[in-house]
């Protein structure tokens, strides 16, 4: 079903924030510009990426295991990550899919060009988790990042898609989402 068993999500019970309001009652993760949204002691701290200890693929996995950025999730869009703007020229396929290798699961599969077209990788489409429901969940997949989403710091970047629409936007920091981990390799 659409249930979400033992389980509410809501501002009231976001990390890092106090109260049921989006705009205000955060101690953790709010740019120094937009002090209204804070309550924690002292200054906002003005960080705009998760830290470790919060990145829930890092702490789950461990090693170099981590969520991965707004530039990172950008790629699987237009495929440089310099913008959140679809590109129609992207370094990058995609196929929509209501049945992913006979497991009937929905969700993207995203595909390289050029050199990295042997390379791909499967989205479900999981929707999301808010309240105590579940939306959406076969016809949208939404995927967080762990960056910041600057200008409405109640939000974080997340990678939003649907039969024929991929987005990257701000979504709310107090819903469920999926999280399609990456490996950081050393160089």
């Amino acid at each position: 079903g659409n249930s979400v068993v033992g389980a509410t999500f809501e501002w009231s019970n976001a990390p890092y924030h106090t109260g049921s309001s989006n705009t205000t009652g955060w101690s953790k993760y709010i740019p120094t510009d937009k002090s209204s949204y804070w309550s924690g002691d002292g200054s906002p701290d003005n960080k705009t990426v998760l830290d470790l200890s919060d990145d829930v693929a890092h702490v789950l996995w461990g090693g170099d295991w981590r969520m991965p950025t707004a530039e990172e999730l950008c790629m699987l869009i237009n495929g440089d990550g310099t913008s959140t703007d679809v590109d129609v020229t992207s370094n990058v396929t995609y196929v929509w899919t209501s049945n992913y290798n006979s497991t009937g699961v929905a969700g993207l599969v995203v595909t390289g060009k050029g050199e990295y077209s042997s390379a791909s990788l499967f989205l479900p489409a999981a929707g999301y988790c808010e309240g105590s429901n579940r939306y959406d969940a076969g016809d949208y997949g939404d995927f967080w990042s762990r960056s910041l989403y600057a200008d409405d710091p109640s939000n974080a970047w997340g990678l939003y898609f649907g039969d024929g629409a991929q987005n990257l936007d701000g979504l709310n920091r107090f819903c469920v989402q999926s999280v399609r981990p990456v490996l950081v390799v050393p160089e």
